[in-house]
């Protein structure tokens, strides 16, 4: 499974947030309400690969520069 999946899934089922957490299933808000879907849970690699289709390069390198700072 992959992001594309995932938001297929939640455009399909109305929902308004799709959650993302590793070693969880994903999870849906559907008409206000959270609501878990029968989804193998995530691991690690899948949430980083998600984390970067997401976040644009400058924006993951802010990131990764700023923990390094911390």
């Amino acid at each position: 499974m992959d992001i594309s999946n995932l938001l297929e899934i939640a455009l399909e089922a109305g929902a308004s947030d799709l959650h993302l957490s590793t070693d969880l299933p994903p999870i849906l808000r559907i008409d206000g309400e959270v609501q878990k879907k029968s989804l193998p849970p995530l691991d690690q690699s899948l949430s980083r690969l998600v984390g970067k289709g997401v976040v644009s390069r400058d924006t993951s390198s802010a990131t990764v520069t700023s923990r390094r700072a911390s």
